[in-house]
């Protein structure tokens, strides 16, 4: 069996949100003030997702090629969460409600453990 290629290291981080990617949600507080006709227990679950983290699961509208700062850049997104009872989709997402997880943290989100990420 040859060399094994470690994902960590031969995949470079792509400044494009995609799907697959981890995020962190953030201000949760304005997305769930922002959101129209919501029942308050609703609103109430949006603010407790502050901090949760997720994965991109669908891209919803992207900006267009020839957008002078942010070519092809997402700009909502539905974000899938982990809860012990399965996932919940939140749908339609801001960029601005999200921080991308990237470097060791989501190395160990995606299930790479730490004798890998040393080796780096």
């Amino acid at each position: 069996m040859g060399d094994v290629i470690s994902l960590v290291d031969a995949r470079p981080a792509d400044p494009v949100l995609r799907k697959g990617d981890l995020v962190r949600l953030i201000d949760m507080e304005m997305f769930a003030d922002l959101a129209d006709d919501i029942p308050e227990d609703d609103s109430e679950f949006l603010r407790s997702l502050e901090n949760a983290c997720g994965v991109i699961v669908k891209i919803c509208m992207l900006l267009p090629e020839d957008h002078p700062d942010a070519p092809n850049q997402a700009m909502y997104v539905d974000v899938g969460l982990p809860f012990e009872d399965g996932w919940e989709v939140l749908e339609a997402v801001s960029i601005s409600h999200l921080r991308r997880i990237l470097g060791e943290k989501a190395q160990r989100l995606r299930g790479y453990d730490d004798r890998v990420l040393e080796k780096k």
